[in-house]
């Protein structure tokens, strides 16, 4: 395996450039669907917990294993649909794809090994999501050069260190799919109108 030269270094950087620099995100559908589909999971724990839902605690797991399972599959059928279109081939999608992705993937790990393993409360979920969405927010933003993402990265990083107080009050749950909807489903529905106006 060769080493990289520099000028690859320099081609590398300029291609990541260019592609961010012209376009939109084509990401903001998979935004809005995860909004939706992680505030339906929320309201129906705090529909459960307040006993307006006949569901046992172990329960929960069940229909939290369904509500990520039909994030998924609808980001799997999207993705199919998205891979045909010229955008998708960019390198700043494809990069910013893989990597919430990859987000996705360790977030639903951890849920999983909270779920089963029953070692901490799954409400941790909350700030553990909340910081590694600040994370992959900040990279997006420096990949497209959109300055408002900055903002939202600063506001995830916010609900990450006020979960803690609320960890373990009732209340919590609405909190939290408050910020999905806002942060989340907020940001989904600015990429997608900036995408639709760039591509009109």
């Amino acid at each position: 395996m060769t080493k990289p030269s520099l000028a690859d270094d320099v081609d590398y950087l300029r291609e990541l450039a260019e592609s961010g620099a012209t376009g939109a995100p084509s990401g903001g559908k998979y935004f809005l669907v995860w909004a939706v589909v992680v505030t339906v999971g929320l309201i129906l724990t705090y529909a459960a917990v307040t006993k307006s839902l006949p569901l046992a605690p172990d329960q929960l797991n069940y229909v939290w294993a369904a509500v990520l399972a039909a994030g998924w599959v609808a980001s799997f059928l999207m993705g199919s649909t998205d891979g045909a279109r010229p955008e998708s081939a960019r390198f700043a999608n494809r990069l910013t794809s893989a990597m919430w992705i990859a987000a996705g993937i360790g977030l639903t790990a951890v849920w999983a090994g909270l779920a089963l393993s029953g070692v901490a409360s799954q409400a941790l979920m909350m700030p553990i999501a909340a910081a590694v969405s600040g994370v992959a927010t900040v990279a997006s933003a420096i990949i497209f050069r959109i300055r408002w993402l900055y903002v939202i990265a600063v506001a995830w990083w916010i609900v990450a260190f006020t979960s803690f107080f609320l960890l373990d009050r009732i209340e919590f749950i609405l909190f939290s799919a408050a910020a999905i909807l806002l942060l989340q489903g907020g940001t989904g529905l600015a990429l997608v109108l900036a995408e639709r106006r760039r591509t009109a």
